[in-house]
């Protein structure tokens, strides 16, 4: 455990959960607004890695909800999750985070 960069998380939950937040995998499927800041929070958490999954590219109607996408994204029709996955790296840089760009299979969880 990083003492300095978690001392807060350290603080309001204890270094047993900070270390099982550590060592788990977090699968998040759709990256409208709500998903995005389930994903942010959980990336600030410090899970040791994030899933993305969204099959959806991005639209003008997600630019109001979700705060790491940009007209850009947009019109050049990038994937939501692809869109967002530098934005939340850069949150927590210790965080594996993966894309799943297609429809979820079995085979997609059993790596979670």
């Amino acid at each position: 455990l990083d003492e300095d960069r978690d001392s807060r998380v350290i603080a309001a939950l204890g270094r047993g959960v900070l270390q099982k937040m550590k060592e788990t995998s977090v699968l998040i499927s759709g990256l409208n607004g709500l998903g995005m800041e389930i994903a942010k929070n959980v990336c600030l958490g410090g899970v040791k890695q994030l899933i993305l999954h969204d099959e959806q590219p991005a639209t003008w109607l997600d630019l109001s909800a979700q705060f790491y996408l940009t007209e850009t994204d947009v019109t050049k029709g990038r994937n939501r999750a692809e869109a967002c996955k530098s934005s939340l790296q850069l949150l927590n840089p210790t965080v594996h985070i993966e894309l799943i760009q297609e429809p979820l299979t079995l085979q997609h969880l059993d790596t979670v």
